[in-house]
């Protein structure tokens, strides 16, 4: 079981520049073995943790987009070498706890949908990373329906 998320609209950005810092933070985040979940332990002793991430993931990816690729996330790059947050469609698992990391390093917000639709979005920037529901008016559309159809063939009186 598991809940999934959508990326459902991105703005966020990492620029270059901050790379190296959101690689330093999001690496020391394994040093908090409390704040992991997620994981698992495989029959010939594979540990798991943070999303199903490798337990030694700072040894195994080299940089901030190798990290954030683990946790799901998909990227464009721009001409400067920034990664551009385009995709992200899994089971929810921590991705939320390395996004707080880095989140003043990033720019932007990202609007996520739930499996039930939900959506709540993430805004970045210098101040504190800001958690808000996403507020939507429902817009409903008619669908003809067969059953529509026979009703009213039915309340139909040629007879009068």
């Amino acid at each position: 079981m598991g809940y999934y998320i959508f990326l459902e609209q991105s703005t966020a950005v990492l620029p270059k520049g901050n790379q190296a810092e959101a690689y330093k933070r999001m690496c020391a985040l394994n040093d908090h073995d409390e704040n992991k979940n997620g994981g698992s332990f495989g029959p010939d002793g594979e540990e798991k943790w943070f999303s199903w991430m490798d337990a030694n993931y700072p040894d195994t990816c080299a940089d901030a987009k190798a990290i954030l690729m683990d946790l799901g996330f998909w990227f464009d790059e721009n001409e400067d070498g920034d990664l551009l947050f385009t995709e992200y469609d899994s089971k929810m698992g921590q991705e939320s706890e390395f996004l707080r990391c880095i989140g003043d390093l990033l720019r932007g917000e990202m609007v996520w949908r739930g499996e039930e639709q939900d959506l709540f979005r993430y805004t970045f920037g210098a101040k504190m990373r800001v958690y808000e529901p996403v507020k939507r008016a429902i817009e409903w559309e008619r669908v003809a329906f067969f059953a529509d159809e026979r009703l009213a063939v039915a309340n139909e009186k040629p007879w009068r």
